[in-house]
């Protein structure tokens, strides 16, 4: 895992692409196990999207890492919403040419 640096150029436009994707809702889905995850707080997509991009967005810990499958997942460890904190993990993929974003967790931070 590697957290992302404002000094690098390709991790700003990560940055701008995660909070571009917040204000665009109808362009990020939420895997099976995000929406069951943000029922356990409970959260709503908005809640969730805007607490990101406003951690994000203030240059807050973000960090990339590569998923089992060899995907570049991007994660907030302990998003701040609604007064609770929420590790959340993102990814960008292709859906008929189009890119989106996805939000694979949305869960509590776990303390294992």
């Amino acid at each position: 895992m590697r957290e992302l640096d404002d000094k690098n150029g390709n991790d700003r436009e990560v940055k701008s692409k995660i909070c571009s994707f917040c204000d665009a809702p109808l362009h990020v889905d939420l895997t099976r196990t995000a929406s069951t995850d943000m029922g356990l707080i409970p959260l709503t997509k908005a809640a969730l999207l805007a607490a990101v991009k406003e951690h994000v967005s203030t240059g807050r810990r973000l960090f990339t890492d590569r998923m089992d499958n060899m995907d570049t997942a991007y994660i907030v460890s302990e998003c701040l919403v609604d007064g609770d904190a929420v590790y959340v993990k993102v990814k960008f993929f292709q859906l008929n040419g189009e890119e989106r974003m996805l939000v694979i967790s949305s869960h509590p931070p776990r303390r294992w």
